[in-house]
């Protein structure tokens, strides 16, 4: 009697089958070759490689996967340094300083109702107060606590529709301060145009414009790792002195308010201290805003040349326009030579063709 093994016989019908697939897999590989070969020859040999060069081709097929996907093919030697360097990132450990932002869970909550109100349209008057309101949280650095306060900030969406990476107004309260500084922004990278950010205040800073603290740090919230953000100094008597000047109003452009200058109207900053310690300085940088805007003929009289001269001319090589904007100025009044100088904040390369 003769035993025969089915599982053997399994394996040589599965083996033929392979073998079959493979050569129905060889003619189609064949005749797909030969296919492109002759569309090659055809292509170079015709003046189709007049009409749809290759240039036109990759440019047609790059537009199509962009608009359907967002991915530009023009630009993998960017996606592959980035992506490299954020798998890099992760892997070794970061030089940069870290700090532990710490909030309680009735913060969170908190926070995230601004967060997820922010930018929307007919709010009641009530939600509108609850989205200024500032909420209790501490940050951890080098060991030592820093008690805060916070709120959601921006305007953008890029700045609140992530939890992850939502925007901060950080006030520290006391006395204390962290990197010299009394209030400042937190956010990512991304939101100020990453590096050229600080390139524009490091040259304002160069030629001895006033510029802000711009810095990145490694984040995390309640011990969870967050990763790169922006320290963005605030505008205070901080910022002022740092430069060796003395206190003054610093006025912006009401966003919501303006236009096409001269339809700019103006506030200031910190306005009811100076409402209570020197009214008649606010008002007195206040008039010369608003007197340029009605009568140009004044306008040298109260502008501090040589500093909107090196701010003006940083604007045109770094193409910051955005931060040159008449209702985007951060404008700082000299309280002691009575004139005007500008601050750098937001330049924004690439935003807009201004």
């Amino acid at each position: 009697m003769i035993f025969k093994s089915k599982s053997f016989k399994i394996n040589n019908k599965i083996l033929n089958l392979f073998k079959k697939i493979k050569n129905v897999s060889a003619y189609i590989l064949f005749f797909q070759v030969l296919i492109l070969i002759i569309f090659f020859i055809w292509y170079t040999t015709t003046s189709a490689i007049v009409r749809h060069n290759p240039s036109k081709i990759f440019t047609f097929f790059n537009d199509k996967i962009k608009n359907v996907t967002g991915f530009e093919i023009e630009k993998l030697d960017d996606y592959i340094y980035v992506t490299s360097k954020g798998i890099l990132y992760n892997i070794l450990p970061s030089k940069l300083e870290k700090i532990d932002l710490s909030l309680s869970q009735e913060s969170i909550l908190g926070i995230e109702f601004q967060r997820k109100n922010r930018g929307k349209q007919n709010l009641s008057e009530d939600i509108i107060k609850q989205l200024s309101d500032y909420y209790d949280g501490s940050i951890l650095y080098n060991e030592e606590n820093y008690p805060i306060k916070l709120r959601v900030k921006g305007d953008r969406k890029i700045h609140f529709e992530n939890f992850h990476t939502t925007s901060f107004k950080v006030d520290l309260r006391r006395y204390k301060r962290l990197w010299g500084l009394e209030e400042f922004s937190l956010q990512k990278p991304i939101v100020r145009n990453y590096i050229y950010e600080f390139i524009y205040h490091k040259l304002n800073h160069e030629v001895g414009n006033i510029s802000l603290t711009y810095k990145s740090v490694d984040l995390s919230l309640n011990g969870i790792n967050r990763g790169v953000f922006i320290i963005e100094e605030g505008f205070s008597n901080q910022l002022i002195e740092r430069h060796g000047k003395r206190n003054g109003p610093i006025y912006t452009g009401i966003d919501e308010l303006s236009g096409e200058y001269p339809e700019i109207s103006y506030e200031a900053y910190s306005e009811m201290y100076w409402v209570s310690e020197n009214i008649d300085l606010l008002r007195a940088g206040y008039s010369i805003l608003n007197n340029i805007k009605e009568n140009n003929n004044i306008y040298e009289n109260y502008l501090s040349w040589e500093q909107w001269a090196k701010f003006f001319a940083i604007t045109d090589l770094m193409q910051t326009y955005h931060g040159a904007l008449p209702r985007n100025l951060k404008i700082f009044y000299n309280p002691v030579i009575g004139k005007i100088e500008p601050i750098s904040f937001d330049g924004h390369y690439g935003t807009a063709d201004f």
